[in-house]
Protein backbone atom coordinates (compact mmCIF):
# COMPACT_ATOMS: atom_id res chain seq x y z
CA UNK A 1 0.00 0.00 0.00
CA UNK A 2 1.39 3.37 -1.00
CA UNK A 3 4.34 1.76 -2.81
CA UNK A 4 6.03 3.20 -5.84
CA UNK A 5 5.06 1.40 -9.06
CA UNK A 6 7.87 -0.61 -10.61
CA UNK A 7 8.88 0.55 -14.08
CA UNK A 8 10.61 -1.97 -16.30
CA UNK A 9 12.41 -0.55 -19.30
CA UNK A 10 12.21 -2.67 -22.41
CA UNK A 11 14.08 -2.29 -25.65
CA UNK A 12 12.18 -1.98 -28.86
CA UNK A 13 13.28 -4.85 -31.10
CA UNK A 14 15.26 -3.71 -34.11
CA UNK A 15 14.29 -4.78 -37.58
CA UNK A 16 16.73 -5.41 -40.38
CA UNK A 17 15.60 -3.95 -43.72
CA UNK A 18 14.68 -6.44 -46.44
CA UNK A 19 17.15 -5.10 -48.99
CA UNK A 20 20.88 -4.45 -48.69
CA UNK A 21 23.72 -5.60 -46.46
CA UNK A 22 23.69 -4.86 -42.73
CA UNK A 23 25.68 -5.70 -39.62
CA UNK A 24 23.67 -6.30 -36.45
CA UNK A 25 25.35 -6.15 -33.05
CA UNK A 26 23.52 -7.11 -29.90
CA UNK A 27 24.91 -6.72 -26.39
CA UNK A 28 23.24 -5.40 -23.25
CA UNK A 29 26.39 -3.49 -22.26
CA UNK A 30 28.78 -1.28 -24.16
CA UNK A 31 30.53 -2.57 -27.26
CA UNK A 32 33.00 -1.22 -29.80
CA UNK A 33 34.37 -2.44 -33.10
CA UNK A 34 34.64 -2.08 -36.84
CA UNK A 35 32.59 -3.20 -39.83
CA UNK A 36 32.59 -2.79 -43.59
CA UNK A 37 34.78 -3.83 -46.50
CA UNK A 38 38.55 -3.88 -46.73
CA UNK A 39 39.78 -0.32 -47.21
CA UNK A 40 36.43 1.12 -46.08
CA UNK A 41 35.92 0.14 -42.43
CA UNK A 42 33.74 2.10 -40.02
CA UNK A 43 34.48 2.24 -36.28
CA UNK A 44 31.60 2.52 -33.80
CA UNK A 45 30.86 2.42 -30.07
CA UNK A 46 27.36 1.74 -28.82
CA UNK A 47 25.22 -0.56 -26.68
CA UNK A 48 22.05 -2.57 -27.00
CA UNK A 49 20.73 -4.04 -30.23
CA UNK A 50 21.96 -2.03 -33.22
CA UNK A 51 21.88 -2.38 -37.01
CA UNK A 52 24.50 -0.71 -39.23
CA UNK A 53 24.22 -0.44 -43.02
CA UNK A 54 27.14 -1.46 -45.24
CA UNK A 55 26.89 0.95 -48.17
CA UNK A 56 27.55 -0.41 -51.70
CA UNK A 57 28.61 -3.79 -50.33
CA UNK A 58 30.57 -5.94 -52.76
CA UNK A 59 33.17 -8.59 -52.05
CA UNK A 60 34.07 -9.49 -48.49
CA UNK A 61 32.18 -7.78 -45.68
CA UNK A 62 33.60 -8.17 -42.18
CA UNK A 63 32.67 -7.10 -38.66
CA UNK A 64 34.63 -7.41 -35.42
CA UNK A 65 33.20 -6.17 -32.13
CA UNK A 66 34.20 -6.57 -28.49
CA UNK A 67 32.49 -6.14 -25.15
CA UNK A 68 33.71 -3.16 -23.15
CA UNK A 69 33.23 -4.85 -19.79
CA UNK A 70 34.16 -8.00 -17.91
CA UNK A 71 30.64 -9.47 -17.84
CA UNK A 72 30.35 -13.18 -18.50
CA UNK A 73 26.59 -13.29 -17.91
CA UNK A 74 25.60 -11.85 -21.30
CA UNK A 75 26.91 -12.62 -24.75
CA UNK A 76 27.73 -10.29 -27.59
CA UNK A 77 26.27 -11.39 -30.93
CA UNK A 78 27.46 -10.08 -34.31
CA UNK A 79 25.55 -10.95 -37.51
CA UNK A 80 25.77 -10.07 -41.19
CA UNK A 81 22.44 -9.79 -43.01
CA UNK A 82 21.80 -9.70 -46.75
CA UNK A 83 18.33 -8.82 -48.04
CA UNK A 84 16.76 -9.36 -44.63
CA UNK A 85 18.26 -12.81 -43.96
CA UNK A 86 21.04 -13.63 -41.52
CA UNK A 87 24.01 -15.02 -43.46
CA UNK A 88 26.49 -15.64 -40.64
CA UNK A 89 26.91 -14.85 -36.96
CA UNK A 90 29.34 -15.15 -34.06
CA UNK A 91 28.81 -14.92 -30.33
CA UNK A 92 31.00 -14.65 -27.27
CA UNK A 93 30.11 -14.54 -23.57
CA UNK A 94 33.63 -14.30 -22.14
CA UNK A 95 34.97 -11.28 -20.29
CA UNK A 96 35.77 -8.52 -22.84
CA UNK A 97 34.80 -11.10 -25.47
CA UNK A 98 35.34 -10.57 -29.19
CA UNK A 99 32.96 -11.71 -31.94
CA UNK A 100 34.09 -11.58 -35.57
CA UNK A 101 32.34 -12.51 -38.83
CA UNK A 102 33.02 -12.32 -42.57
CA UNK A 103 30.72 -12.89 -45.52
CA UNK A 104 31.29 -12.62 -49.27
CA UNK A 105 28.48 -10.69 -50.95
Amino acid sequence: VGGVPLVIKTQVPVTVPGEGVYVRVSYIGGFAGTYGMQGNMTTVRNSGDRVFVVENATGVVSATFHKEDASTRHEIVVEIYKDGKSQTFARNSSSYGVASVTYTV
